[in-house]
């Protein structure tokens, strides 16, 4: 009897699925993307070039020396290039990027600093700010090379040539292993896995923190056996 309830609730959701299916399944008009949205030649297609990997997002240093050590004859001419470690758009678009873009760097007299990012990513909804992992990527690479010109980065001034910049942020940590899987299948990892009885403790550095509140958010998922 039991059986026979649980196949007539199968048949049915797989009917209102297909439901769903048919009606949302609205044709969209298909067009190909402009010509000039793709590059003529990839940067990587001359030039000298070697692939650094960045372990955090921040602020990275590369010293004159370590850039001739690579090989690099002029360190002046040595440009950063990349994405960095977040995932990127599954959605192509007319605005997308078809090579590797330039990051913001700046050169000193001892060598190149570059701004990178990792693969964590962060967003923002009405529920706050919520952390993604690159579920393709455990690392973050860009690449250098002393071919072509790439923009450098200039400090921001407002009205009178007041200097705008930032002496406090909004810092955000996350903790995710990415060590279980809730499926048989997919891209989705999570962390840890709490059996019961079990204890963890997750501990944050918070250097030079100014304020004496402190958000802190837990994402936890659950898998029921014998129930619905």
């Amino acid at each position: 009897m039991i059986s026979r309830h649980r196949l007539s609730m199968t048949g049915r959701l797989a009917a209102a699925v297909l439901t769903a299916a048919v009606t949302f399944a609205i044709p969209q008009p298909l067009h190909a993307l402009k010509p000039e949205t793709f590059a003529s030649s990839s940067r990587l297609a001359s030039g000298k070039w070697m692939r650094v990997t960045v372990e955090e997002s921040g602020m990275h240093f590369i010293s004159n020396s370590a850039l001739k050590q690579m090989g690099f004859n002029d360190p002046a001419a040595v440009n950063v290039y990349g994405f960095g470690g977040r995932m990127l758009p599954e959605r192509l678009t007319d605005g997308m990027t078809d090579d590797l873009p330039p990051a913001p760097a700046i050169h000193t007299e001892g060598g190149i600093v570059f701004f990178a990012v990792d693969n964590f990513g962060w967003t923002t909804s009405s529920e706050g700010l919520a952390h993604r992992l690159n579920p393709w990527a455990t690392e973050s690479h860009y690449f250098l090379s002393d071919t072509g010109e790439a923009p450098t980065m200039k400090e921001i001034t407002g009205p009178n040539g007041v200097s705008l910049t930032q002496t406090t942020f909004k810092e955000c940590l996350a903790h995710e292993t990415e060590s279980t899987t809730p499926g048989e299948s997919g891209r989705e990892l999570w962390g840890e896995e709490l059996r019961p009885g079990a204890t963890k403790n997750f501990s944050f550095d918070l250097p030079d923190c100014v304020s004496d509140s402190v958000y802190v958010t837990v994402n936890v998922g659950s898998v029921i056996y014998g129930g619905q």
